[in-house]
């Protein structure tokens, strides 16, 4: 399953990337208000000697951002783990503040963590990252995260993520 969604991620990237973007007269704005995008990601636990870490040998995260203003948005995202197979057993969603800079957005984040498979259900993300628009409608990013459940920031969890986000 895995497999298929990446396949098709990257069919559909190629696609718009293939694809003729606005008119050449006009100049483009990679970044606009009112964006509605899907995003694919996966990352890497920094500090896997952490107790905070969930055991997994592989994760993939799927994602839906909106953006109020060209600035300001909102993001939920559904992470998959494969630990007995797949599985899905959280969800976070926050808020997005980003200053975009030609075709590069560096941006920060916080998110709220829901877990039903663990006695500390409530969690939090803090992220801080770069996404370069490759045209008005695909993008890569990379990211730092810090989940934690309280604010002790030597036990929670350092990740490395990278995705691409697709904008409608």
């Amino acid at each position: 399953m895995i497999k298929k969604l990446l396949l098709y991620g990257l069919l559909a990237v190629g696609y718009l990337v293939s694809a003729k973007g606005a008119d050449e007269t006009k100049a483009i704005s990679y970044f606009n208000a009112k964006e509605l995008s899907v995003s694919l990601n996966s990352g890497y636990v920094v500090d896997t000697d952490k107790g905070f870490q969930d055991n997994y040998a592989f994760n993939i995260s799927a994602g839906v951002g909106y953006y109020f203003t060209k600035y300001l948005g909102a993001t939920v995202n559904l992470p998959f783990y494969e630990t007995k197979g797949v599985s899905l057993h959280e969800i976070d969603a926050g808020l997005v503040a980003r200053l975009p800079i030609g075709r590069f957005a560096p941006y920060v984040g916080a998110s709220a963590l829901a877990d039903w498979t663990t006695d500390n259900q409530w969690k939090y993300i803090g992220r801080a990252g770069l996404e370069f628009r490759i045209n008005p409608k695909v993008g890569l990013f990379s990211e730092w995260q810090y989940r934690d459940n309280n604010l002790n920031f030597d036990q929670g969890e350092h990740k490395l993520v990278g995705g691409v986000k697709i904008v409608f």
